[in-house]
Formats: structure tokens, C-alpha cells, sequence
């Protein structure tokens, strides 16, 4: 705690002007009646700046409380007939499972013979979704690191940038302006701010033990729809709230650029668009023919497929009105699936990392 207050009184100056530019971008894409401006205005805007060389700043502690917010709004639409819905998703789950076999060979092909990276840093830089892990596991076995960090980072930011833009101008989809379900302060019983925190906190705590994928957003959900299902929590979060926390979602999103110049990754910045977009096209491409063997639509498929996070993925459904339990589901499966089978195959074609480097990705 007091390393964390240590630099937010170091940072504090940039701290507010990256804060003003990014609620800037947000009321600009807002007034501009872009999809998602409170996600993609932050995102489009500080991103720009960081890799201009701009200097930004903002805790990272912000994330997870924000992520957890969205957990509390996400957990409130989940309906109470999930288990059987999951059963009724199972074909286009696996689905998931051919999508994920056959977009990462195409975009580790391209990274190896038009990127000219190495085997390694190819494949965990073209795995759709876990940056994190995919960084780690890059490390331990020599790879570059760098260039999986900027090609997995952009991969996020071109998917949360391009797919609402997609729905937008091809789709039919009109922003409504709404942000979440209508809540206010005002309206906020205050018996159920207390069991909110709490579910938040247990939620937290239950998913790191469960070891699920962002456990700030998922345990939220998980807690909060259980509360909700048995009448135990009636109000609805707010939605000045919810802004707030998107944009530091944003921001958070772009902050790994920070103080970077393009000039110096500017070549890494081609091949991660390139790969990128072989990436988002296919999830496209196997949605839209999913869609033809399933009940489920082709907007809520391409969300389901779509290689970028959960909480991103899932606002834009939220805003779409679709069926948020089942874009994170899917989006679950796909994240299990590359963390799980990359160190596999890794396993099989380089074999056991170096040891000095193992606890790390532990």
C-alpha cells in the first residue's frame, strides 16, 4: 500500500493530464456517436499518444476494482437458466475449439516467413488471447518477449477498435448512449451496498482459488448473479460508475506503449496489424458459418470468437443487448485452451523451458 501511495505521489501531475485526456476521448467519441466510447475513445486516443512518445501514467491498481465494477453489471444480466444454456452452446463451443487449431498456424505461418520472428516468439506472439501467460512462456523459453508484448497488446486494441466500428458501419448496430442498465446513486438501496463489496471481494478471492481468467471480473460475476438470482441484491449498478470505470479500462489497455515511439517498434507494429487482422478475420469468417449449423446469431458469434478480452468483449455485447454469459463463455473456453495447449506443444517442439525462468511463468 505504501509503494502504491509512493507513486501516485510521484505521478500525480501525469496521473490527472492522462486521466483528462482519456475522459476527453470519452466524451469525444461520445459526442461523435462512436460504438463503446467509453472503452474505445480512452483506448484510440491515449494510445495514439503513447506511442507519439507522450509520457502517461495511471495506477494499475485502478484496473481490477474496474474490472470488478463490470463484474457487478455483467453478473446482473446473467439469467437464471445458465447451466442449461451452456448445454444448448456446446456445438458452437466447439467451434471455438477448430477456431483456435486453425487461426494459429495461419498467423504463426505469416509472423515466421513475412515477420521473420523465430519459431517461438511466432507462435506465443499469434495465440489469440493471453498476453500475460503468453509473455511469461516467451521468457522461459529465450524468446522475444518485446515483440509478443506489442503484437498480443495490439491484437486487443485493433479487435476492441475495429469489431464495434464493424457493427457499426456493416452491422446495422446504432449506439444507443446507453452505459449500463439505468442505475444511479440515488436509486442505490443502501442495504445492498455492503453485500456488493463483499460479493466483489469473495468473488475475487474464489476465482483466484479457482485459478479463472481475470478473477477481479469473473469472481464478480459469478457472486453477483448468485445474490441476484436469490433476491439477496436488487440494485442496479450505477452507471456513472461504470463509465468511469471504462475508461480506465481504456487507458489501462494502452499503457504498455507508454513512452514508446513508433519509429522504434514500427515494424513490429506492421506484422502485429497484419496478424491481427488474419486473426480477426477468421473469428469473423467461423462465426458467420457457426451461425448456419446453430440457434445462436452472428453478432453474438463473432463476439463469442473475437481474439480480445473478456471485459471488452463483453461490453460490446452488453451494448448490442446480447446475451453476456454467452460471450464469456465462449471467450473462457478459448482462454483455457491457449494457455493450456501452447505449453504443450511447446513441450513437444522445444522441450522443457529453461529452468531458471520456469518459476516465473509459475
Amino acid at each position: 500500500m505504501k509503494h502504491h501511495l509512493i507513486d501516485v505521489k510521484t505521478h500525480w501531475r501525469t496521473c490527472l493530464v492522462t486521466l483528462f485526456i482519456g475522459f476527453a476521448g470519452a466524451f469525444l467519441f461520445a459526442w461523435a456517436k462512436m460504438p463503446l466510447p467509453w472503452v474505445t475513445g480512452p483506448l484510440f486516443v491515449t494510445t495514439i499518444l503513447a506511442l507519439s512518445g507522450f509520457q502517461l501514467w495511471m495506477p494499475l491498481w485502478l484496473r481490477p476494482p474496474s474490472l470488478a465494477v463490470l463484474g457487478v453489471l455483467f453478473g446482473s444480466t446473467i439469467s437464471p437458466d445458465f447451466a442449461d444454456q451452456v448445454i444448448f452452446w456446446f456445438p458452437s463451443m466447439c467451434a471455438v475449439l477448430i477456431f483456435v487449431l486453425v487461426t494459429i498456424p495461419f498467423a504463426t505461418t505469416y509472423l515466421i516467413f513475412v515477420g521473420k520472428y523465430d519459431f517461438v516468439t511466432s507462435l506465443l506472439s499469434a495465440a489469440p488471447g493471453g498476453l500475460i501467460p503468453m509473455t511469461l512462456l516467451g521468457q522461459s523459453y529465450n524468446a522475444d518477449d518485446r515483440v509478443i508484448a506489442v503484437v498480443q497488446t495490439f491484437r486487443l486494441v485493433l479487435t476492441i477498435l475495429i469489431i464495434p466500428l464493424a457493427f457499426q458501419l456493416f452491422g446495422g448496430y446504432v449506439p444507443s448512449g446507453n452505459i449500463g442498465t439505468g442505475g444511479s446513486f440515488a436509486a442505490y438501496l443502501p442495504g445492498d451496498i455492503l453485500p456488493t463489496a463483499l460479493a466483489c471481494v469473495l468473488g475475487y478471492f474464489l476465482a483466484v482459488i479457482a485459478r479463472l481468467p481475470a478473477p477481479s471480473l469473473m469472481g464478480p460475476i459469478i457472486v453477483i448473479a448468485f445474490l441476484r438470482f436469490n433476491g439477496w441484491i436488487e440494485s442496479e449498478i450505477p452507471d456513472s460508475l461504470v463509465a468511469v470505470a471504462q475508461v480506465f479500462i481504456g487507458i489501462s489497455i494502452a499503457l504498455p506503449f507508454n513512452g514508446t515511439r513508433v519509429r522504434e517498434i514500427f515494424v513490429d507494429i506492421i506484422h502485429a496489424s497484419a496478424s491481427s487482422l488474419i486473426a480477426i478475420s477468421f473469428s469473423v469468417l467461423f462465426a458467420l458459418i457457426t451461425a448456419q449449423f446453430v440457434g445462436s446469431s452472428a453478432e453474438a458469434l463473432i463476439l463469442a470468437f473475437a481474439p480480445g478480452g473478456f471485459a471488452e468483449m463483453a461490453l460490446i455485447g452488453f451494448g448490442l443487448g446480447l446475451e453476456i454469459s454467452f460471450v464469456i463463455s465462449h471467450q473462457i473456453l478459448r482462454f483455457f485452451l491457449i494457455v493450456l495447449g501452447i505449453p504443450v506443444i511447446m513441450v513437444i517442439a522445444r522441450g522443457r523451458p529453461d529452468k531458471k525462468n520456469v518459476d516465473s511463468f509459475q
